[in-house]
């Protein structure tokens, strides 16, 4: 649910990639990094590239 919700900001917003990942909840980014990469698989940014303009 949190990487959902994290997927959906990388997608609407400009907010930086450690800002999303504190307001979904995660303590460290590196550990949100690692979250996203095994349910997504994909980085964050890698994500959020393959999603611009959608």
């Amino acid at each position: 649910l949190r990487v959902n919700t994290a997927a959906r900001a990388l997608i609407e917003t400009r907010e930086t990639i450690a800002a999303i990942a504190l307001n979904c909840g995660f303590h460290d980014h590196a550990h949100f990094c690692r979250s996203f990469r095994n349910i997504m698989r994909t980085t964050p940014s890698g994500f959020r590239s393959e999603n611009k303009g959608i």
